[in-house]
């Protein structure tokens, strides 16, 4: 049984079983398998599927059908062979086993038939209706598509919340570039950010400035009060408490109450109109516990400072505090104002978006750059028939899509070629015949363009190496060094000696394999080189 396996576009990962019969390929929805591409013909291609194997044919479409990256009308398709039209690819696949039963609510649908239910014949165009029906989900704990049930995908919140930024945030945001222009989006990010930070900024701002006018408040009033002790010393010594007085600290700014206190029982010497009276300010009645002066934040606009009057005491041989000098300070005098503070933010947050429209430049000129000399070097390439495109940026999505282009390039250069010396003798069928007679995994190097232009359907599985890095690529420019200098020795061994069979080893995921290259001649010269993978322990083993 054979299935349909979507490579990329809307479709991909999805597989479709074909039973025997004639599927239609195209964007209409009356075809057997609607493929949504606005690049493929409404009737694009067709598929007939029987016991012999999946033949392809193109039906007059606009943008042409590609098999292994050649165009063609009408070809034999065998397992894993990779078939392109336009943007969409797929491969045909021997599926592993027959599909599970679809839900009863795709049963009951009058479009939506089970692949394995009988098909319905069209009266009048004799085609199964097999249209594409979406796989039923996975169920919880199983990865769609991976075809295992054993192994529960464990639900963790680094799991769930890349899941959540794939399905729901970043949609959304991909969403933004098709309704705005792309500068616009990227110069909203940068003015949401600075205003968000700017934002931010104000609550550490305003404590800061808070601490500030605090401390210099408490500052103050330490001075003041120190200053007033120094003020009253002679008068409290003498003790002619008429002539003390506390009238320096209530004139200077931000200074709310000030007065003198005896130490000993804490009634309240100067002003006179307090005299023989109790101060109820608890910052007092603990300042007198202390022999120095002490300073503290009563509350958020409020500060109270107690420096203390001391004598020398002849006796004890001490100086001791004999009165204490209080200033009780007004913060609000050094405060910065609500207006003052948002002037400061509105500052920052000017600052920060000049330096945040400079960022923005420089940012959409790094991304717009390989864009333009992408697009400059592909529009050259296609028409000087150039086969290569490149872009020096160290970014991997960015690199992977330069390669597809250059693999595009060299696929449109591998068909015209192939257009221009059809005429003569289809060489490439040739090869691809002869690869197909030999049992082994085997190369076809086509040796004008000294490109790997044929592939056995075994290669992949039994060597590892990916049949589309290699398929359409010129030896020289295949990933793999090892592979890539074993098939350089094998071509210059075959030019040189073109009568005999070239040698060489080569070991792919612990088996060695030996590689004997054969060159065909064409007319004049060698037309291609058929290079077979044989493990040497399957070889020795024969030979016993």
């Amino acid at each position: 049984m054979w299935a349909i396996r979507f490579l990329n576009g809307k479709l991909a990962g999805q597989e479709i079983p074909l039973q025997e019969g004639k599927y239609i390929l195209g964007r209409s929805e009356d075809c057997q398998i609607t493929i949504p591409d606005p690049g493929i013909s409404k009737k694009h291609a067709a598929l007939e599927v029987d016991e012999q194997g999946v033949i392809i044919s193109d039906l007059k479409s606009s943008n042409g059908t590609f098999l292994n990256g050649v165009q063609i009308q009408e070809s034999e398709i065998h397992n894993k062979d990779k078939v392109s039209i336009c943007s969409t690819s797929f491969d045909i696949v021997k599926a592993k086993a027959q599909p599970a039963a679809f839900p009863v609510a795709y049963a009951q649908h009058p479009q939506m038939q089970h692949p394995q239910a009988p098909a319905v014949q069209n009266a009048q165009h004799g085609y199964p209706q097999h249209p594409y029906m979406p796989q039923p989900a996975p169920p919880p704990g199983q990865v769609a598509g991976d075809g295992n049930t054993n192994e529960p995908v464990k639900l963790t919140l680094k799991n769930w919340f890349i899941n959540y930024l794939d399905k729901v945030v970043l949609p959304g945001i991909y969403k933004l570039p098709a309704v705005l222009d792309f500068k616009w989006v990227i110069g909203s990010f940068l003015v949401a950010f600075v205003v968000i930070m700017t934002s931010l900024s104000a609550f550490p701002l305003i404590e800061i400035l808070n601490s500030s006018v605090a401390q210099e408040s408490m500052n103050h009033a330490e001075s003041i009060a120190t200053t007033l002790a120094r003020m009253n010393y002679e008068p409290i010594k003498s003790n002619m408490h008429s002539s003390a007085s506390v009238e320096y600290a209530l004139r200077r700014p931000g200074v709310s109450k000030a007065f003198i206190i005896s130490a000993a029982n804490g009634q309240i010497i100067v002003p006179s109109e307090l005299a023989h009276t109790y101060s109820k300010i608890p910052f007092v009645n603990e300042g007198r516990k202390k022999d120095s002066a002490s300073v503290k934040k009563m509350d958020s606009n409020t500060v109270g400072a107690m420096v203390p009057i001391q004598f020398y005491n002849k006796k004890t041989n001490t100086h001791n505090a004999e009165a204490y000098a209080v200033v009780i300070y007004d913060t609000g005098t050094l405060a910065f104002g609500n207006k003052r503070t948002v002037s400061l933010l509105i500052q920052n947050c000017f600052i920060a978006l000049v330096l945040g429209t400079l960022l923005f430049f420089f940012l959409y000129k790094m991304i717009e750059f390989p864009i333009v000399s992408l697009n400059k070097q592909l529009s050259s390439a296609l028409k000087d028939d150039s086969l290569s495109v490149q872009v020096d940026y160290d970014f991997q999505p960015l690199q992977n899509l330069t390669s597809n282009i250059n693999s595009a390039l060299s696929r449109i250069s591998a068909a015209q070629e192939l257009n221009q010396h059809t005429a003569a003798y289809d060489r490439l069928t040739e090869m691809n015949h002869m690869i197909e007679m030999i049992g082994y995994p085997t190369l076809g190097i086509d040796m004008e363009s000294m490109k790997i232009q044929g592939v056995s359907a075994s290669f992949e599985e039994e060597t590892g190496v990916s049949t589309e890095r290699i398929l359409n690529y010129n030896i020289q420019e295949i990933d793999d060094q090892a592979l890539k200098l074993n098939l350089s020795n094998l071509i210059d061994r075959v030019q040189q000696y073109p009568h005999e069979i070239a040698s060489d080893s080569l070991e792919f995921s612990g088996v060695e394999f030996q590689l004997s290259a054969k060159g065909i001649h064409g007319k004049e010269e060698l037309a291609y080189t058929l290079i077979s993978f044989i493990p040497i322990n399957q070889e020795q083993e024969e030979a016993v």
